[in-house]
């Protein structure tokens, strides 16, 4: 091939909170900004340096762990999706950031993806508190007035978030997520988790009823549904796969996830791909809470290197300073 632009590439080791303050200094070249509002205005203030932005393939969810007693429901998980305020979520969370602020309505396709549907829309389980109380009456969770909270059997709706400390994504998120959720009467009760000593363990032990981290998506949408969403067997035999913390079996997905895998024609893949997102939606499998941006600072006089957003990349060539 041709002859490489750079000579050599130096790798530092920095501490993560120290990164920006290193980009602004010069002593980097290259910054992976990800969400972070503060490092996103050093580098944005940088001199001779430049913040690449595009709208890339990672979101952050919400993961409901369907084998929870209370959460075993899906009406009752139907009704905590519609509780749930996401565009607070989102512009709380997004704050000091650029691009839109908005809640993301599918867990296959992200917006800026061909193919991608509001499934909020097409199913109508999307932010309603009013219809949220309705269907908690309908499953028998009737409001304690006295409480503010509601009540089924003598047992209160308290259902636990495990907050990962000093995550501030998962602090925010669990804090608005409460606030969003008592006014429909459950009691979302934040249950800390310390992650330099039990983080992925929470996730994989399923100690949680509800837990928020990010999927870390690629440019193929249909490329992981059995990974996250599906698993072998049915019913009592039914056997999750490892990334699939939800533990719930999706008829559906299972039945369409072979034929996705072998269709060959894009418009009727894409067509599955959707009816596979909308029974993952009414499942309530995760929420999807917005799509993250990419955000990447670097040195404005070197290319082809920042947010790769979509791009599907067959060869990775001419990175280096101009002149």
């Amino acid at each position: 091939g041709a002859k490489p632009p750079l000579t050599k590439l130096t790798w530092k080791q920095i501490k993560s909170d120290g990164l920006a303050a290193a980009f602004a200094n010069q002593e980097v070249d290259y910054y992976d900004i990800g969400a972070d509002a503060d490092g996103y205005a050093q580098a944005k203030g940088a001199q001779n340096s430049v913040v690449r932005v595009a709208a890339g393939p990672n979101y952050r969810q919400f993961t409901f762990n369907s084998k929870s007693p209370i959460l075993s429901d899906q009406n009752v998980r139907q009704a905590i999706v519609m509780g749930i305020d996401r565009t607070v979520i989102a512009q709380s969370d997004l704050a000091g950031l650029p691009g839109d602020k908005v809640p993301l309505n599918n867990n296959l396709y992200v917006a800026n993806q061909p193919g991608y549907v509001d499934q909020a829309k097409v199913t109508g389980i999307d932010f309603n508190p009013e219809k949220a109380g309705q269907m908690l009456d309908a499953a028998g969770w009737t409001m304690n007035t006295s409480t503010g909270y509601r009540e089924k059997d003598g047992k209160q709706l308290d259902v636990t978030y495990a907050q990962l400390t000093g995550v501030s994504a998962s602090e925010n998120e669990g804090l608005q997520a409460q606030k969003s959720l008592k006014a429909i009467g459950v009691n979302l009760k934040i249950k800390s988790v310390d992650i330099s000593k039990d983080w992925p363990g929470v996730l994989t032990n399923h100690d949680f009823d509800i837990i928020a981290f990010s999927w870390i998506g690629t440019p193929y949408p249909l490329a992981n549904i059995g990974q996250i969403y599906g698993g072998s067997g049915t019913g009592k035999d039914f056997k999750p796969s490892d990334s699939n913390f939800a533990q719930l079996e999706i008829p559906a997905v299972q039945e369409l996830k072979p034929k996705i895998d072998t269709e060959m024609d894009p418009a009727k893949r894409t067509e599955m791909g959707n009816q596979a997102a909308q029974a993952i939606w009414e499942a309530v499998h995760t929420l999807p809470l917005y799509q993250r941006p990419m955000l990447v600072g670097v040195r404005a006089k070197l290319a082809n290197i920042g947010a790769l957003g979509m791009a599907r990349i067959p060869k990775w060539e001419n990175v280096g300073f101009t002149k």
